[in-house]
Parts: structure tokens; sequence; C-alpha cells
């Protein structure tokens, strides 16, 4: 029985790769997510009359979009984070800092995420917060939901 070439294994592993890839991104999540933000959501609550709404999508390549709204904060917007992992109620780090230039209301994004972040991401333990100079932690709040 003659064995395959060099190439032909080379080519062999190549496709069974490419399959791979093309398999895991077919089943990638894509989808809707969304949060309304408001100052009850902080962690301690605070009295805000701010408010927000974020809309964003996940593709297929783990790329976010998003849109971004609010009005009624304390004075301009001073730093806009997207933090996680974390359910409702607790906090986390930083993972998406937007930058300084795109603070103002109403902003868009886009944000290439890995495979830990869009779990998290998906199972609704990423939330987004806004600040300002008299709320420095931050001013509001929103626990993304993703809409499955």
């Amino acid at each position: 029985m003659r064995m395959p070439g060099r190439g032909a294994i080379l080519g062999i592993v190549v496709f069974l790769g490419l399959a791979g890839c093309a398999s895991q991104q077919a089943t990638q999540p894509t989808g809707t997510l969304g949060a309304l933000l408001d100052g009850a959501q902080m962690v301690p609550p605070i009295q805000s009359s701010g408010k927000g709404a974020l809309l964003a999508t996940l593709d297929h390549n783990g790329i976010l979009n998003w849109d971004l709204n609010y009005s009624q904060l304390s004075g301009p917007a001073t730093s806009i984070r997207f933090r996680g992992p974390a359910a409702a109620g607790l906090n986390a780090g930083v993972l998406i800092d937007v930058p300084q230039t795109q603070l103002a209301s109403p902003l868009r994004g886009v944000a290439q995420l890995n495979q830990a972040q869009i779990a998290d991401l998906i199972g609704d333990r990423w939330y987004i917060v806004i600040a300002t100079t008299a709320h420095p932690e931050g001013e509001i709040r929103g626990q993304i939901e993703f809409a499955k």
C-alpha cells in the first residue's frame, strides 16, 4: 500500500483545520443584546435622574457593535466602561474602556471579543457603567442581556 506524500498530508491537515474553523464559526453565538441604565443598578445604588439605553449586536466572528444613548446625567460623562464578568448586583473589572474622545451621546462602538468574553457576554455577565465627575465610580449602570 502506498503512503500519501508530504504534500498530500499537509493538504489534508490544512483542510481539516479549515473545516474545524468553519464549524466553530458556524456555531458561534450571534444575536442582539441590550441594557437599560439607571442609578438604581449601581452597587451601591445611587439617586440619579440619569438614564440610558444600550442596543448591541454580536456577530459570528465575535464582533460586538453597540449604540448607546443616555441623558439627564449630573454632568458630562467622564468614562464609559463595559465591565464583567459579574451578575447583577456585583462589581467586576473593566473589559472595554470607551475612548475619551467618544463619550458624547449618542455614540457607537465596536470591539473584537475573545471566546471567554463571548461566553460571559451571552451569559448576561457583562454590564455597562457611565461615570461623571460627581459620581466617579459610576452614575448609571445597566446589566447587558442577551436576546436568545
